[in-house]
């Protein structure tokens, strides 16, 4: 079997980590950095010189130097532009959307430039613990400086902890992709005047049209087809077509009702129904999808099935955050600094 295994980072370990037997195809891994504020996180910032305005200098020029003020200026662009950040592209050019089905489902069309990707569990608000993450998924890739731009979240940004619009915003910003859950459809519902505001979402009052709209524009699922898998916040029913399902399902449902005529029916909460009995949705799935990799049942905690994965970790609950790395099955965790919700 393959074992727990501690991720040592450059900061001294606060605790050893322990040793238990996990399913031989994931390898957990622990990260326990020392405690410290998330702005120290990363401290330095380049400030980039900006070019003077040509049109500026342009009353003072006689024409021969007219000429070469034009040399000084290309210059100096060809000489500071390398060192700009490009800006982070559309998600639309990321992903090739199934238009035929009203967009739900989205493929990762760059994942051939690099193909190790991560996925992260339902970060709530939690921004000092994902920036932790991230800050051990670059200490382990072999490439750091984009690992941001590899990085899919399995829905429920927002809501419940401290933080929830510097979560969007830092994900917005660093290009990193998610998956719509049920939390960003009530902060929709919410944006667009279809549900009250209560004193918990007092935050949405924080958000910009674009904010609005990067929300909007999140699909249901990401498929990733050289890691043959796919990130759904809540899951998938088994059996069906990703193009028959309904976006309160993909958000949603925890478990499926088997019931005497075959039929699979999804369920959110605990089922009552006479008709059948409610098992977790991931032990009946049976890989025609490839591996699901999912979040949303917090109670239910980390989830390993052979064909799917579920992330939610229960983070805003004082537990942990957790990652998949999709190139070798491992487990990343983080352990959280606060319990910020009610259980």
């Amino acid at each position: 079997l393959i074992r727990h295994k501690s991720l040592l980072s450059y900061y001294p370990p606060t605790k050893t980590p322990s040793y238990r037997p996990i399913a031989p195809q994931l390898r957990l891994q622990s990260y326990f950095p020392e405690r410290h504020d998330s702005s120290e996180l990363f401290p330095t910032t380049r400030i980039i010189p900006q070019t003077p305005s040509l049109m500026s200098i342009l009353p003072s020029l006689s024409s021969s130097s007219f000429v070469l003020s034009i040399i000084a200026v290309k210059l100096a662009h060809a000489l500071i532009a390398p060192h700009r950040r490009p800006p982070p592209p559309c998600l639309s050019h990321r992903l090739r959307w199934s238009v035929s089905s009203g967009r739900p489902h989205a493929e990762i069309v760059d994942q051939l430039n690099n193909p190790r990707w991560y996925v992260i569990g339902d970060v709530h608000g939690c921004y000092a613990e994902f920036l932790t993450m991230i800050e051990a998924l670059r200490y382990q890739d072999p490439d750091p400086d984009t690992v941001e731009s590899r990085v899919i979240v399995a829905g429920d940004l927002v809501n419940k902890g401290p933080n929830p619009i510097r979560v969007l915003r830092h994900c917005i910003d660093k290009d990193i992709l998610a998956v719509k859950g049920n939390h960003e459809a009530s902060v929709l519902r919410i944006a667009s005047g279809q549900k009250e505001r209560k004193k918990k979402h007092e935050w949405t009052v924080e958000l910009s049209p674009s904010d609005v709209s990067w929300l909007d524009s999140l699909p249901c699922t990401i498929s990733l087809p050289l890691s043959d898998a796919v990130v759904v916040h809540a899951g998938l029913v088994p059996g069906r077509a990703l193009s028959e399902h309904t976006p309160e399902e993909m958000t949603t449902m925890r478990d499926v009702v088997v019931c005497p005529n075959g039929f699979v029916k999804p369920v959110h909460k605990s089922y009552k129904g006479g008709d059948g009995t409610a098992v977790k949705w991931a032990k009946l799935y049976k890989g025609e999808h490839g591996l699901v990799v999912f979040g949303h049942d917090a109670r239910e905690g980390l989830q390993v099935e052979e064909h799917a994965v579920g992330l939610d970790t229960g983070c805003c609950y004082g537990k942990q955050l957790s990652a998949l790395d999709l190139s070798d099955k491992s487990i990343i965790q983080v352990e959280a600094e606060h319990a910020y919700a009610p259980t």
